[in-house]
């Protein structure tokens, strides 16, 4: 639209200038035109003249131009003496004076626009040395006067010629330019959509069959997002080897365990955290250019995995999953940023832990926005700005290191979302997360 708008703008200057010089010289050229008839008009009168003697100006009564007989016929003339003494005027003059034109020197030609009765006039004078009889000569100045307003009319139908043609003219170029703008930048626009559908998850590169110019530009591109699935891939296969060899003796401490539920939660826990940052420490952080992962399969596994956890406590989920419900990120994070709410609600709750998630609008964006509420002793507000803050220990009934609120914030930082706690009206807990989805 700006190249549109400074387009419009360069032809409106452009087309404004060639309507100024057109008119101008349309201007001159009937201007022109006009000082050759009124020349013409004149030697008309020449022709037809007679000189007496005494200088008196004589015309038969078959006039040549029968417009200097009729009043008001747009078109007057009159021969003035040397020292601008009126000889003859027409017919069609009527009352009006006309001012003596400058004295020309004898065969010369002039031409000028006096004003008669506040009314402006084109006027062609002609300065001739008359003999009579090869014994006396007279200087007489012969004037032939239009009115401008015939000019003017022929000046003003041509200049709205002049904008009807060259409005159409910009209507047409402003048309091929925005089809032209159109046809050339779609590559661009193509290869922003496709940017799109790779943050999104939706394709790995961008297409090949790209213009010349932007070739350099989305090779470079794809190349850059195949090195960075080809660190990733390299990095998963280290991990599940490491996860496996950590797994291995986590299973024999869960199995030696088997009768201490508190070990079993903080091997469980452990097992959680381990997974999630090894993964996170050769990703880098966060994947980002993945499609959106729905919600309610994972709260539902998260709920499942806390039952058997707590099952000697045995708190009662109240879950509420608006239906189609996303995540715009990584599946992990999504589970670790649930799984340590509920995880710490299902520690304090006496009876009664309540999951609700779901989309909220907002200005410019919507929002997945999940509460997560127990019935416990709340949170004292004085620690509530503590309670994200890594290590410190706010748990003192459970125990624990304190990390896993801490770990909450940095997913939440990255996702920017936000994080509320406050305490229900039965003096529970309530914590209020909200993550943009695009």
């Amino acid at each position: 639209m700006r190249l549109l708008g400074a387009t419009l703008i360069a032809l409106l200057l452009f087309f404004t200038a060639i309507a100024l010089v057109m008119i101008s010289a349309f201007r001159h050229s009937g201007e022109q035109a006009l000082n050759e008839r009124l020349l013409s008009e004149i030697y008309g009168l020449l022709a037809a003249a007679e000189v007496s003697l005494q200088g008196e100006i004589l015309f038969p009564e078959q006039f040549p131009q029968f417009r200097f007989l009729q009043p008001d016929s747009g078109l007057v003339g009159e021969v003035f003496a040397e020292g601008g003494r009126s000889l003859w005027r027409s017919a069609s003059m009527g009352s009006r004076e006309l001012t003596a034109p400058a004295w020309l020197a004898p065969g010369e030609s002039g031409f000028d626009s006096p004003v008669i009765d506040s009314e402006t006039w084109y006027r062609a004078t002609l300065t001739v040395d008359w003999e009579y009889a090869g014994e006396r000569s007279f200087l007489l100045q012969f004037a032939v006067a239009e009115e401008a307003a015939v000019l003017e009319a022929e000046v003003h139908n041509f200049r709205n010629q002049v904008i009807a043609w060259l409005g159409v003219a910009g209507v047409a170029l402003l048309l091929i330019q925005g089809l032209l703008m159109r046809w050339g930048l779609a590559p661009l626009g193509r290869a922003a959509r496709e940017i799109d559908q790779v943050k999104a998850g939706r394709r790995q590169v961008l297409g090949e069959d790209y213009p010349v110019e932007l070739m350099s530009l989305t090779q470079n591109l794809n190349s850059l997002l195949e090195q960075q699935s080809s660190h990733l891939q390299r990095y998963r296969n280290a991990l599940a080897d490491a996860a496996h060899s950590i797994k291995t003796p986590l299973t024999a401490l869960k199995n030696s365990l088997a009768g201490d539920s508190e070990s079993l939660r903080q091997l469980d826990a452990v097992d959680r955290t381990v997974e999630y940052h090894l993964k996170k420490a050769a990703t880098g952080g966060p994947i980002v250019m993945r499609a959106p992962v729905a919600v309610e399969p994972l709260v539902n596994q998260l709920v499942a995995s806390l039952k058997k956890v707590y099952a000697d406590k045995n708190p009662h989920f109240k879950v509420d999953v608006e239906s189609g419900s996303q995540f715009a990120g990584d599946a992990g994070d999504f589970l670790e940023l649930l799984g340590n709410l509920l995880d710490n609600a299902c520690k304090w709750a006496a009876t009664e832990v309540g999951c609700s998630i779901r989309t909220v609008a907002s200005s410019g964006n919507d929002l997945l926005q999940m509460e997560i509420v127990d019935d416990g002793p709340g949170v004292d507000p004085a620690i509530i700005k503590l309670i994200v803050q890594r290590g410190v220990q706010v748990d003192s009934q459970h125990g624990g290191q304190g990390i896993g609120l801490a770990v909450v914030r940095g997913i939440l930082d990255f996702y920017r979302g936000t994080l509320e706690v406050s305490q229900t009206p039965g003096g529970g807990a309530l914590f209020v997360i909200q993550i943009p989805l695009n």
